[in-house]
């Protein structure tokens, strides 16, 4: 069966007409090419639109905002570090950190 239907296929093919050629070439390759094609700026403008939207989600916070929540971690740190005891090296060390952490200068 499967000879039979090579043979007829075979057959059918030779025995078209150059039109029905051309619009066989047509259906085959030409149509789905321009198709592509046209479709070719809205998937690029789309790839373009997803690469600016994780742009800005990643750039969401702003460094003013990430600089306000540093402060606010160092000041939160700072005054937790109060409740600590410790020898005498590590309370000096601990009050250098301390002092860091809030800005202070020492020298």
């Amino acid at each position: 069966m499967a000879e039979a239907l090579h043979l007829k296929t075979k057959e059918t093919i030779e025995g078209l007409s150059d039109e029905q050629v051309l619009d066989l070439l047509r259906l085959k390759w030409i149509a789905p090419l321009c198709a592509s094609l046209r479709a070719m700026p809205k998937d690029i403008i789309g790839q373009l639109e997803k690469a600016v939207q994780a742009l800005a989600n990643k750039y969401a916070v702003t460094y003013l905002e990430l600089d306000r929540q540093i402060q606010e971690s160092e000041a939160a740190l700072a005054g937790m570090m109060d409740g600590l005891t410790g020898g005498e090296f590590d309370m000096k060390g601990l009050g250098e950190l301390r002092a860091l952490l809030k800005g202070e200068k020492h020298g």
